[in-house]
């Protein structure tokens, strides 16, 4: 009895490899449809990276395991690398999943790219917001995203519009100045 008292017993390890295996098995069912799961592939990437989960699986970075799990699910690499760069741009500046569900996926990484460029997260927010509204192109996008001079300003200024009525002021203004200005064109050639 003495000996089992003193019999030391291992602490139960969870188990990692189910835990890795499984991560592995739903980026392979998401692969099969890329389009839909962008945010999910994106987020369980940045978990294999984070808890280098690659090296449960014989790999030294998670680059090499990255281009073998791209050839298992015949999907191109980069597609893969710019989901993690888009979810961890929206972890990066709290935007939760719901606000960007329908956002353009190329503009998305285009802001990421920003993102990573200027580290500016309201910046971020109003590019999200101006590319929900179609109020900026992916390819506008792209053209910020490249642009290789240091940004000292930020990209997006406040809108500043003119009223419609001011247009409206002028324009009767104009229209009432209009005939004062033909009767002193008039008299100045009658003299």
């Amino acid at each position: 009895m003495s000996k089992e008292k003193n019999k030391v017993v291992p602490e139960e390890q969870p188990n990692t490899n189910l835990t890795a295996s499984n991560i592995q098995e739903e980026l392979l069912k998401l692969a099969e449809d890329m389009h839909n799961s962008t945010f999910l592939i994106g987020s369980k990437l940045l978990d294999v990276q984070r808890n280098k989960l690659y090296r449960e699986w014989g790999y030294g970075k998670f680059s090499q395991w990255l281009l073998e799990f791209c050839k298992e699910a015949k999907i191109q690499k980069t597609k893969l690398w710019d989901s993690k760069k888009i979810v961890a741009m929206l972890e990066d500046t709290s935007t939760p999943f719901s606000e960007v569900s329908n956002t353009n996926i190329k503009g998305l990484y285009q802001i990421a790219r920003i993102h990573k460029k200027t580290n500016d997260d309201k910046q971020v927010k109003q590019l999200i917001e101006k590319l929900n509204n179609k109020e900026i192109t992916v390819t506008e996008l792209k053209k910020l995203a490249t642009d290789n001079s240091k940004i000292e300003e930020p990209i997006i200024s406040e809108k500043k519009r003119v009223p419609t009525w001011f247009f409206k002021v002028y324009s009767l203004l104009f229209l009432g100045l209009l005939p004062i200005l033909f009767v002193v064109l008039y008299i100045s050639n009658i003299s």
